[in-house]
């Protein structure tokens, strides 16, 4: 299947995530009635006219040249196809490929429903209709739209999203759900102090702001609407999307069906990129190069409080090379090296803290790993105790049956440990690939679940929790699933 880029079409500078396919209004001919007769009811402007197929405009970014082919094929048998939706200033609103279909075969005229609104408002209205109309045709009748995360502090970028998401789904529809889970250089902000920001600083209301114990499962906000007719969307940025697998979460296409009793629909919610000086920064060089400048960039106004609380929060939080915690670096940085060796790693940085690395998400810049790598090779770093369970622990393999982790680490018992295999869904035997014993501790966490079975685990040790992604053992709480067979 061919995308056809329609760049060359476009004739003004836009916003082009907020028109990419997928975030276009898609009406569907049977509906045009029920859409029409929705503008009649809201007293909205409407006309239908034969105009010249060159004097419109595209305002969606791509097209599948499959379905272009398709139409041209039937336009050829002398199919009547239903007029396309434009606005007052002939910007296409649904049917770019009818609209390309007629100008790949040469017609020169095509029929039009013209709308009595210019492009933007247009679209605004036609994606809340789109969504209407789904909704009519099937039992949900609202859709609840929850933008989830961190928000380690919530900036421009964020409000960017969430604007988005009141364009397409209404400002009655939309939620900021977010954790209480502070205290690191990660999370420096508590609940208050990110809604604090939200509100002062963006005038996000208040009550559309919700403290939930799992932001990718806002029971606290659900809990409030009709189980069987309240459809849930959460809204991710790309790279967070992967984050929610299993069976319950769906990619959202523009149409709700499901209940969220259900069904949970993912959207990928446009991003706004934030520059300095020219250069793409993340929410990790925010937190550790945090100034008054940077402030005054990030957010919409200046509130000296604000700014004084998140700069005491940020500088107490700053990276120290004096004061290392190697825990995941060291591990990481161990498998890492089965594709680069530590020489190649040293070089890679380029400019400084300003290009993706594999240790992104730790909120280290190239600069900070670069110290850490050398110190490490130097001797001049102590490892802290690494993440793990205890070894009495039993663990099934292929061949060998069921063995504790102690004998497999003191023995290099060479076989395939039953896992779960995140990628494909499905339980299987993967290859043992490394061995390690990290020493004695004392501090051990015992979880319980609910078939009455035990782990005991450090609390740093990463878990697997359904429908939320990897997580720290110390921060699970007692809703959260396990993937346990």
């Amino acid at each position: 299947m061919s995308i056809k880029d329609l760049s060359k079409y476009i004739v003004e500078e836009y916003l082009i995530d907020e028109i990419e396919r997928s975030s276009m209004p898609q009406i569907k001919g049977n509906d045009i009635p029920k859409a029409l007769n929705s503008l009649k009811k809201y007293g909205i402007p409407y006309r239908y006219k034969v105009v010249q197929t060159n004097d419109l405009h595209p305002i969606q970014t791509n097209a599948i040249q499959s379905k272009i082919d398709n139409i041209t094929k039937k336009l050829l048998r002398g199919h009547d196809f239903n007029p396309i939706f434009i606005s007052s200033d002939w910007y296409i609103i649904d049917g770019h490929h009818r609209w390309l279909a007629n100008k790949q075969i040469g017609n020169k005229k095509i029929k039009v429903i013209m709308i009595g609104y210019p492009k933007n408002s247009a679209l605004k209205l036609f994606n809340k209709l789109d969504n209407k109309l789904n909704e009519e045709m099937s039992n949900i009748t609202k859709t609840v739209v929850v933008l989830s995360g961190r928000f380690q502090p919530f900036h421009k970028g964020h409000y960017y999203s969430y604007n988005n998401l009141i364009n397409k789904f209404g400002k009655n529809n939309v939620y900021i759900a977010t954790s209480n889970i502070h205290g690191d250089k990660r999370s420096p902000f508590n609940f208050k102090e990110k809604k604090n920001i939200m509100t002062k600083l963006f005038g996000i209301p208040a009550n559309k702001i919700v403290l939930v114990k799992n932001p990718y499962k806002p029971e606290e906000i659900l809990k409030d609407f009709d189980p069987k007719t309240t459809a849930f969307v959460v809204a991710l940025g790309k790279k967070d999307a992967d984050r929610l697998g299993g069976k319950y979460y769906i990619k959202y296409k523009g149409k709700v069906n499901k209940s969220y009793l259900n069904r949970g629909y993912v959207y990928i919610v446009p991003q706004l990129q934030l520059t300095i000086q020219g250069k793409i920064i993340s929410g990790s060089e925010i937190r550790q190069h945090f100034s008054k400048k940077l402030f005054k960039n990030l957010f919409s106004k200046y509130d000296d409080k604000l700014f004084n609380l998140m700069n005491n929060k940020l500088n107490e939080n700053k990276f120290n090379k004096n004061n290392i915690e190697l825990d995941q670096l060291i591990l990481d940085i161990r498998n890492y090296n089965n594709q680069l060796n530590n020489k190649i790693l040293l070089l890679c940085g380029g400019s400084y803290g300003h290009i993706d690395h594999p240790f992104e998400d730790m909120d280290l810049t190239f600069g900070d790993l670069k110290i850490i790598i050398s110190l490490a090779l130097e001797g001049k770093l102590e490892l802290v105790q690494e993440k793990c369970i205890d070894g009495n622990s039993v663990i099934n393999l292929k061949k060998n049956g069921n063995k504790t982790i102690k004998e497999i680490v003191e023995n290099k018992i060479e076989d395939k440990v039953y896992s779960y295999n995140i990628e494909k869904n499905e339980y299987g035997y993967e290859d043992i690939i490394d061995y390690a014993n990290n020493g004695q501790t004392n501090e051990w966490l015992e979880i319980e679940l609910e078939n009455g079975n035990k782990i005991k685990i450090t609390p740093n040790h990463r878990i697997y929790v359904k429908d939320v992604g990897y997580i720290q053992a110390k921060d699970l709480t007692d809703d959260m699933n396990l993937i346990i067979e």
